[in-house]
């Protein structure tokens, strides 16, 4: 994992276009193709496609899942670094990166970093980002995510991300405030604990 490392500190130093880079070769070279650059009739594809397959998806339903084997968890984690990098340096690429963590997820597994994925989609979509804004199904989504991830997962790691991107971005239409700040709050003492 010397790879994610030096990522991570590519990352830390806000070398984000290098950090994309390095991440682009990797999951390249285990077999990924990610585009140059996502079309828009390519984003409502892959948006209407990952729709159907999170119609109704519950907690319970992840929580039942088959955990994701070794190698595709390496590739989820570099999705992972990817995705925040792309929320800086390449925004349009971020529904490629939610929806290709979620396929992923459903055809072959779970891991820690599928939640991640599953917050991202579920931002996309109380953002109109992926698809037609849509915030019922991503309250739903992000709620079922958040639920698995505080049941199996619950690693201070993704917290500051998650937390953020949760409760910053899908929470607050459907929780009161109050707990959404509380949260963040929590994300971000997590976050410095972190340093990050």
């Amino acid at each position: 994992m010397l790879i994610k490392l030096v990522a991570t500190v590519l990352i830390d130093r806000k070398s984000f276009i290098d950090a994309y880079t390095l991440c682009h070769e990797v999951l390249s070279q285990l077999g990924e193709e990610i585009p140059e650059s996502l079309q828009i009739n390519k984003r409502s594809e892959m948006a209407e496609a990952t729709s159907i397959m999170l119609k109704s998806i519950s907690d319970s339903d992840l929580l039942e899942m088959e955990e994701m084997d070794e190698r595709l968890s390496v590739i989820m984690t570099f999705y992972n670094i990817i995705a925040q990098v792309a929320y800086f340096r390449k925004p349009a690429m971020l529904p490629f990166f939610a929806c290709r963590m979620v396929h992923l997820t459903m055809e072959k597994g779970l891991c820690k970093y599928s939640i991640f994925g599953f917050v991202q989609y579920a931002i996309g979509l109380c953002t109109g980002q992926i698809a037609k804004k849509d915030v019922e199904d991503a309250s739903q989504i992000g709620k079922a995510a958040m639920s698995c991830w505080k049941k199996q997962y619950h690693t201070t790691e993704l917290l500051p991300n998650l937390y953020i991107g949760y409760y910053g971005y899908v929470a607050f239409h459907t929780v009161p405030l109050q707990v959404c700040a509380d949260m963040l709050r929590q994300g971000f003492d997590a976050g410095m604990s972190l340093g990050e």
